[in-house]
Formats: C-alpha cells, sequence, structure tokens
C-alpha cells in the first residue's frame, strides 16, 4: 500500500516549527523508540539501534528499531524490537484463546564448534555446527491453557461516532520484528563463536512495543464466547509459527518463531527483568526439556 493511500488529504498549508515539535512529542515513532532504547540500556542490555538488514521476502535493505542481547553464558536471549507509538484514541486490542498443546512450544538454536560430518567428499561449509531443539508444553516458555492472542486490531471512533478498527499500521511493526528476527537466527547460528566453552543456546524473540496503557486485551473461551470485559495489560502473546530458514543452505540451523511477543514499556521492562533475574531463564532454557530435545547421541 502506498504512502499516499494511506494518509487523508492534506490541508494546504505551510508546516512550521511547532507543527514538527508537535509530531514529534505527540505522533513520532522515533521519540518513543529512543525512550525505549534509554530505559533498555538502564536495565544494562546491550543494544544495537537503527542498523539495516536485508529483508528475506524482498531483499531489499531494511532499517530495524532496536535489537537487544541478553548474554548469560551458555544461555542467550536476542531480541528484535520494534516500536509503535500508539495513540490514546486509538489504542491495539488482543483478541485471545486458550493456547492448546500443538501451538504450545518455543525453538532454541543450540550452536557449537563446527564437527565434520563423515561424508567422503568432504568441504568444512558443510560442517555440522548445531542443531534446532524444540521445547514443548510444560517445557515451554508458552505453556498449553495460558491465553495467547490470535487476532488484533487497533480501534477507536470516527468523527461520526462509528467505531472502526484495522490492524494495519500494527501489521507492518510486527512484520518488521519477524523479519528483524530472522536475521538474529543466522547471528544465533555463531554464538558459539563468542562463548568461551565454544557452544551456546540462544533464543530469538521478535517484540512489538507499544506505549503503556494502550495494550487491551479481550479474552474467549474455545466455543467463541467471550470470556470477560476488556483488560489493559503490559504483556500479550500472539501465535505466529513463522518458519525461519537459515541463510545458509548447506550447514544453517533453521527455526521457528511461534510467537511475537507484544508488550508496553513496562511490559519489555518486566520482560527484560524476569531474564536478568534468572526466572524466565529457567523458563526458557529448563534443563529436562533441552536434554529431551537433544538427539540420544548428544
Amino acid at each position: 500500500m502506498s504512502i499516499r493511500k494511506r494518509m487523508g488529504k492534506l490541508k494546504n498549508i505551510v508546516i512550521s516549527g511547532t507543527d514538527i515539535c508537535d509530531f514529534a512529542d505527540s505522533t513520532s515513532d522515533f521519540g518513543f523508540e529512543l525512550r525505549i532504547l534509554a530505559m533498555l540500556k538502564a536495565l544494562t542490555v546491550k543494544c544495537e539501534h537503527s542498523g539495516t538488514y536485508d529483508d528475506p521476502v524482498t531483499q531489499r535493505p531494511r532499517q530495524f528499531d532496536i535489537r537487544a542481547l541478553l548474554d548469560f553464558e551458555l544461555y542467550r536471549v536476542r531480541l528484535a524490537i520494534e516500536c509503535k507509538n500508539l495513540r490514546e484514541n486509538f489504542p491495539l486490542v488482543v483478541f485471545e484463546v486458550p493456547r492448546n498443546e500443538m501451538e504450545s512450544f518455543h525453538d532454541l538454536i543450540l550452536s557449537y564448534q563446527p564437527q565434520r560430518n563423515g561424508s567422503f567428499v568432504h568441504s568444512s561449509v558443510m560442517d555440522s555446527h548445531g542443531k534446532k531443539l524444540r521445547l514443548r508444553n510444560k517445557c515451554s516458555f508458552y505453556p498449553p491453557n495460558e491465553y495467547v492472542g490470535k487476532a488484533c486490531s487497533q480501534v477507536g471512533r470516527l468523527l461520526n461516532d462509528d467505531l472502526t478498527g484495522n490492524d494495519a499500521e500494527v501489521y507492518d511493526k510486527w512484520y518488521q520484528a519477524i523479519h528483524s528476527a530472522h536475521d538474529l537466527v543466522d547471528r544465533a547460528n555463531e554464538d558459539w563463536k563468542t562463548n568461551d566453552k565454544k557452544v551456546c543456546v540462544t533464543l530469538v524473540l521478535p517484540i512489538l512495543v507499544v506505549p503503556n496503557d494502550r495494550l487491551w486485551r479481550i479474552k474467549y473461551q474455545s466455543d467463541g464466547m467471550r470470556d470477560n470485559n476488556p483488560e489493559r495489560i503490559d504483556r500479550a502473546t500472539m501465535y505466529i509459527d513463522k518458519f525461519v530458514a537459515s541463510t545458509d543452505r548447506l550447514a544453517g540451523i533453521s527455526a521457528s518463531f511461534s510467537h511475537l511477543e507484544i508488550v508496553t514499556e513496562r511490559g519489555l521492562a518486566n520482560l527484560c527483568n524476569g531474564f536478568l533475574t534468572g526466572d524466565f531463564v529457567a523458563k526458557a532454557f529448563p534443563n529436562e526439556g533441552i536434554q529431551s530435545a537433544l538427539p540420544e547421541s548428544d
């Protein structure tokens, strides 16, 4: 969709410096993005800001908002964060149902120093250097029966007082989060190189962050009956089941993103603190789940 089609007709007036300040302070994603970056740095989270990557679909360069790294020696969490400065009059609503067992999983990337593949004709580019580990159900970061988003929409009122809703603005952002995270899967393939033990287990999370108090949810029962009134929240998860192929077609490790994290500024701080305190590390990297996901030969 072109920019021209997405915006309304403009007044034929000159924009002033005051107008630009108003836009920067109230509507622009960039100021919100910088606030999120400052919050992450205050938590001592390692961050990259506004770099570029090649979109795996279009093959064109795109700019990411923030990438963050939480390093726990053997374990790492890589975050692909996109920021959307939603307005008070157009908040985001996530529509949730109980998560079933098929949806209850997350993938980890185990990377290690390459091992020879044992083939007669050998090339170093074909050396095995890792595996995907899929953790399910009680061992998953996303356990069954918790509520999970299946749809989302921004909701507002038109000038004629009719309600309206669409997901176009946030879809663009969570699309970017997923494809920025795609690039981080390739980085996770190489995480063993910067670990003293030459082995690493990495979780990659795509994240959409919105301002505080502008994220809502409605819970539904599996039969379609609404389970509660709308409530403000700081964190929601959207089931996406997005497969990500490694760019290394010969020896790369592919994985899937089972969920997209949608959080407020508070929710992102809580998510990071959950990892920094160790609570979420134990939940994302449970020894029982990792051992059961490893082939018997490992």
